[in-house]
Order: structure tokens, then sequence, then C-alpha cells
């Protein structure tokens, strides 16, 4: 009750203003469209990250397919018969060197899998004979290509070597018989954590395999 000029008001109920109910009621609307714009907002940020992962993940498999590619495909491991009995110098599951030459200088790519910090990767190792001839080189530091392999813990090899019938190979390297391959079957496969697995396979046939 208020009082004025020696009058007396009287508040009627639609000038009460808001009840407690009624504001808890409001706070309670009010905390439940934040909670599921936070959540929404939490889902989106979450696979716009898992999309950028996915992708910079397929481009790192990708580029790493390419360059296996081109330098198996130009090996030539007989261009100086005293260096090589064949295109592939090792020949393994896990693992494949292989001899290029560019501007007189022999480059021997060795790629293989490795443990980094309890992770599978892919590394690639570069070695320089100039002359060619020679018989040692500069041995480069090896560099990962590929995080997170995934072949080891799925059981897929890396490498498979063909005969030209599109048979397996006995063996890939020395021990076996390097002159039948030709053509490598090369999988890798990428994992990425909360996602499914990046699987890219690639046949290369050697340009200069003798059969």
């Amino acid at each position: 009750m208020l009082t004025a000029r020696g009058g007396t008001h009287q508040f009627s109920p639609d000038e009460s203003g808001l009840t407690l109910v009624e504001l808890l009621v409001v706070l309670v609307i009010v905390g439940v469209a934040t909670a599921i714009a936070t959540a929404t907002m939490i889902d989106s940020l979450g696979a716009t990250r898992r999309a950028d992962e996915r992708i910079q993940a397929l481009t790192e498999v990708q580029t790493a397919s390419r360059r296996l590619t081109r330098e198996i495909r130009v090996a030539d491991g007989a261009a100086y018969p005293a260096t090589a009995d064949g295109e592939i110098l090792v020949g393994d599951s896990d693992e494949i060197q292989v001899d290029v030459y560019r501007a007189g200088t022999r480059i021997r790519f060795r790629y293989y899998t490795a443990t980094v910090g309890g992770v599978e990767v892919l590394r690639e190792q570069q070695t320089v004979f100039s002359p060619p001839t020679s018989s040692s080189g500069a041995v480069g530091t090896a560099r990962t290509v590929v995080e997170r392999l995934a072949n080891g813990s799925n059981g897929t090899p890396v490498f498979v070597y063909l005969t030209e019938d599109g048979v397996t190979a006995p063996d890939g390297d020395g021990d076996g018989s390097p002159e039948e391959v030709a053509r490598v079957q090369i999988t890798l496969v990428r994992a990425l954590p909360e996602q499914s697995d990046i699987t890219i396979d690639t046949a290369v046939g050697l340009r200069n395999a003798r059969g």
C-alpha cells in the first residue's frame, strides 16, 4: 500500500510482478535451452574436427602412396649389375628398398614400418651414391611419411610382390627371386581415433622389370 497526496493505492494482481514459482520456471526453461544449444555446438565442433582430421590423414596417405608409386615404378637395380640382382633390393611385407637413378646419381629409397612412441608409422630414408657405382653412400635422416599406420595391428602387409601373371612372388628380395617381381601391391591403412580406418591400395608395375 502506498500513500500519495493523502490517498491510498492498492496494487492489483496484474501489477504484482513475477512470483517465485514463475521465476523458477523461466530459469529452468532458459537453462534447458542453453544446455541444448551448448550440446549442439559441441557436437558440431566435434564433427568439424573429425572431418578435418580425416581430410588431413587422407591427404597424408595419398601423398605417401604417390611417392611410393613413383619411386618403385622407376626402380632399376640392374643398371649397375654389381649392385643388385633385380629391381627390388629388399622386399619384405613391411619394407622395400629400391635404387633410382637421377642426373648421374643413384638414390636408394628405403620404406619401412617402425614403432615410434608406441605408434606404428611408415618411414622413408634415402641414401645417395655418387658416383652411382660407389659401394657406400651418404645416409639421410629417416622421416615419417604416414602416422598411425594400422597395417601391423590388423595383419595387412604393406607390400606384396607379384609376378607378371599376378601370382605372389616367392620373395621380393635377394633371398628369393627378385627378377620375377613385375608388380608391387601397396596397401596403406591409416588409423583414426574415433573413426573408421582409411585404406588405400595401389598396384605398381616395375618399368624396368625383366621377367
